[in-house]
């Protein structure tokens, strides 16, 4: 049983909900030269949703691209869409509809853009759609490369000035059992999927939640340190974190790389910090959280929460980032550890991997895009209603 988008969200607030209800922890000693890097602050700018008007009402958003207007470009699966709002937030047109034909989806996985061209990627027609600004539908590619033992068919990630690909396959998940050195590459193919090359590895030890009792398979692991990467905006490069979560409190590091779309090394750096452990009530939150989740499978609660906490990969201490975006300036963006805080704090580097700054975001807001003077997201009302949001960012230079 995989959780929808709906149930996933669900969980993961409630989940968020607990951590800085039950996990309050303090930030660890830093080096002094971390202790004076500036703050950034927001200041909210534009917001767009709505629970009724059908324009603005929004479904679950996978992803947010920015126009070199700055128009929103919002995907929405659920609806087999793309919605197009002007730099102010009004609404101006739907990209696409449910269906087969041309520019039509039965899945809206993923967009990006290559120079003025809006790319939409279908993972279940396998293809990808190509559009102008205004909506037109340019071409179709179709792309997929093919599944082979526990790797799943892919998409695409991301296009590079070359014309090729970036692409790396999903993992069948009844395939993440313990034990199983599972790994996982991120590929260079050209447009008829074939490889090319191939750019990093990473492991996939702890990115699904497989209960081999009643089988029951979640893509949700709350504290998952496998290494994360994003392709850049302009599709020159891609950014590797490796952030796996120490093993003791001694002062450690995790370590930043940039690859050229040929797998050649461009930067690579190491960011120290002292570990914060996690708290053993907040792992048992998490796990009674996901035993609810899944209970229906098991015969009792108590044997649901078992196969929970056994099947969960729960560090000691926490992975030292959660997430990290790439910014379309070249900056990039690292959410920090933050279990037992009221907000997310970012810290920021520039494109040469110095660090910039940190900024603290609201506890509920999904940061999707970002720039040294802006940031693009989504949050939610009580009532579970998605909202785009634009927050200005405060350097404290005076610029915007």
């Amino acid at each position: 049983m995989i959780p929808n988008a709906c149930r996933t969200y669900s969980c993961r607030v409630l989940i968020s909900v607990l951590l800085v209800a039950v996990g309050c922890t303090h930030p660890g000693d830093e080096s002094s030269a971390q202790e004076r890097i500036p703050t950034w602050s927001l200041r909210s700018d534009l917001r767009i949703g709505s629970a009724d008007d059908p324009d603005y009402s929004l479904t679950y958003v996978a992803d947010l691209e920015i126009g070199s207007d700055g128009s929103v470009f919002v995907s929405q699966p659920q609806d087999r869409t793309i919605r197009v709002f002007d730099r102010r937030g009004r609404f101006l047109r739907t990209i696409g509809r449910a269906g087969e034909g041309p520019g039509e989806f039965r899945h809206v996985s993923q967009i990006g853009w290559i120079g003025d061209t809006l790319w939409v990627s279908d993972a279940v027609l396998r293809r990808v759609s190509f559009f102008g600004r205004g909506g037109n539908l340019r071409r179709t590619l179709r792309f997929s490369l093919p599944s082979s033992g526990y790797y799943l068919p892919s998409m695409p990630l991301g296009f590079t000035k070359d014309g090729s690909v970036l692409t790396s396959p999903s993992i069948n998940s009844s395939f993440l059992v313990s034990g199983r050195g599972i790994r996982v590459p991120l590929l260079r193919a050209d447009r008829t999927a074939r490889v090319l090359d191939t750019i990093a590895w990473r492991s996939a030890a702890s990115e699904a939640l497989v209960l081999q009792q009643g089988r029951v398979v979640s893509n949700y692991q709350p504290f998952r340190d496998t290494p994360i990467w994003r392709v850049a905006p302009s599709g020159e490069y891609v950014v590797v974190l490796d952030r796996t979560s120490a093993r003791s409190a001694q002062r450690t590091g995790f370590s930043m790389t940039k690859i050229g779309i040929r797998g050649d090394t461009l930067l690579s750096r190491r960011y120290y910090y002292t570990p914060k452990p996690i708290p053993q009530r907040v792992a048992d939150s998490v796990v009674s959280v996901a035993a609810n989740d899944v209970a229906a499978s098991f015969p009792s609660r108590s044997r649901a929460v078992e196969a929970v906490r056994a099947a969960m990969y729960l560090p000691r201490y926490q992975p030292p980032v959660s997430d990290m975006v790439v910014g379309v300036d070249g900056t990039i963006w690292l959410m920090r550890e933050g279990i037992g805080e009221a907000q997310n704090t970012w810290m920021i580097l520039d494109s040469s991997g110095r660090i910039l700054a940190q900024l603290r975001t609201p506890r509920g807001l999904s940061v999707l895009q970002a720039r040294s003077n802006a940031l693009w997201g989504v949050e939610y009302d009580e009532l579970g209603v998605p909202y785009i949001v634009r927050y200005w960012i405060d350097t404290g230079s005076g610029r915007r």
